[in-house]
């Protein structure tokens, strides 16, 4: 992910009040921009999370809990692998 792209387009670090930084996630979210921002910028957290995940968790039917699992992605890539019991937090 280029430095540049993310700073010009995400300015979360310049926000000062807790309900600014709310709004902005919250805006982001919509029509799937933040999902497509990802894309983008080819982040693969998502994508290596999962891959160090089912190296140790063999068991497909293993309830996982996603806490603070954003739009998700972490569990689409899980999919993948099938993986299907999540509890989002």
């Amino acid at each position: 992910m280029a430095q540049k792209d993310v700073g010009n387009k995400v300015p979360i670090y310049k926000l000062k009040k807790t309900e600014e930084v709310m709004k902005y996630y919250d805006e982001w979210g919509e029509g799937n921009k933040y999902d497509q921002d990802m894309v983008d910028w080819n982040y693969t957290g998502p994508k290596e999370t999962s891959e160090v995940f089912i190296k140790y968790q063999k068991n497909k039917d293993a309830k996982i809990y996603d806490a603070g699992c954003g739009t998700g992605l972490v569990g689409v890539e899980l999919k993948k692998y099938g993986f299907f019991k999540f509890l989002w937090g």
